[in-house]
This record gives structure tokens, C-alpha cells and sequence, in this order.
């Protein structure tokens, strides 16, 4: 009997540590699968998409009289912006960009700009890359306008149904020179972004 009640004993024993043994392992395990859930857990990236529109203010003036191509130039960000909630582009930011194209004005044609964004930086002074320009057109080109003509001529013109001509001022291909191109310190520009922006 004593031998009967010895063995059921240790077989007790030997269940209740394995038992235990198989709880600690299941315990172990969830915390592993827990940590991976949590690790795993997908983050918000924030972003503004390509071909948005920023706003920004010119911090010194820029001209094609005195500009040369690969000055250095800062736009400031006037107000904050968010996307659900969160703030993606904080106000006070400055962008950083590069005078690309200097242009001298001609006969016919204002002076023309173009100004590469490069980067911006946070009132944390956090860099963050950005590719952009300023300008709200495709071609990138700030000033560029055509003159005004220098010259008209009398040109006449015969109207179906009158019997007499008319004479007309046409302008001649003749035109007034061009004048700079400014951007005065404190003036709205537009940034266009090439690429989306993630900070």
C-alpha cells in the first residue's frame, strides 16, 4: 500500500511540474506574440501630397539686377498646417532654397527667376528635405512677361459689306525693353511641391 500510495505521489509530482512548466511556456509565449503585435503596429505617416500648393513669405528681396545662380534664399511659413489633427508643417518653418536661373531683362521680355526649395527647417531646428519651387506654373518661371509694343502702325482693314476701308493701330514687332524682375522682402509667394513631403 505504501509503495501504491509512493508511486501515485510522485506521478502527482511529475503532472503538477509539467503543468507548470507547459503555463510558464504559454505565458512566455503570449508576451512574445504581444510584443510582436506591438512592434508590428502599423504607425500614421503623415504626408502632403505631391502638386500641393504652400504658402510662404519672401525674407529679403530678391532681383535679377543684383541675384547671381546658386544664391542661397528663405521663404518663412506663416501658419500652421495640419492633417487629422496632427501638425505636419508648423508655422514659423523656413524654407531653404536655390536661385536656379538668373535672367537679364531684354527687348520684349521682363527678367526671369527660378528657385529651387530644397529643404526645410522646423522652429526645432530639424532639417527636413523637400522638393519644390516657387512659382504656381509648370515652367517655373518667375517674372518673364512680355513688353508692351513700342511702336503702332496704321494698318487698313476692309469689314465685308462696307465699301470703304478702315484704318487700324497695329502694333509693330517692335516692342519696349524688358525691366527687372523683383521679389520684395515680405511679398506671398507660392511653393509647388514636386514630390510629397514627409517630416
Amino acid at each position: 500500500m505504501k509503495k501504491i500510495l509512493k508511486s501515485c505521489f510522485k506521478l502527482f509530482i511529475t503532472l503538477l511540474f509539467f503543468n507548470v512548466t507547459i503555463i510558464t511556456f504559454a505565458a512566455q509565449n503570449n508576451d512574445y506574440e504581444v510584443y510582436e503585435m506591438l512592434d508590428d503596429k502599423p504607425q500614421k505617416q503623415l504626408r502632403i501630397q505631391k502638386g500641393a500648393f504652400l504658402n510662404a513669405i519672401n525674407q529679403r528681396e530678391i532681383s535679377t539686377q543684383t541675384a547671381d545662380e546658386g544664391d542661397r534664399v528663405t521663404f518663412l511659413n506663416p501658419q500652421t498646417m495640419y492633417i487629422e489633427d496632427e501638425v505636419v508643417l508648423p508655422a514659423g518653418s523656413v524654407f531653404v532654397g536655390e536661385i536656379t536661373t538668373v535672367r537679364e531683362p531684354v527687348q520684349g521680355t521682363n527678367g526671369v527667376l527660378k528657385i529651387n526649395i530644397t529643404k526645410v527647417i522646423f522652429p526645432d531646428n530639424t532639417e527636413h528635405p523637400i522638393d519644390g519651387y516657387v512659382g504656381n506654373k509648370d515652367d517655373q518661371i518667375i517674372g518673364g512677361e512680355m513688353t508692351a509694343p513700342l511702336y503702332y502702325d496704321k494698318v487698313p482693314h476692309y469689314p465685308s459689306g462696307w465699301n470703304k476701308g478702315v484704318l487700324q493701330f497695329c502694333p509693330t514687332n517692335v516692342y519696349h525693353h524688358g525691366k527687372h524682375t523683383v521679389m520684395k522682402a515680405g511679398k506671398e509667394v507660392t511653393i509647388l511641391l514636386r514630390q510629397d513631403f514627409c517630416p
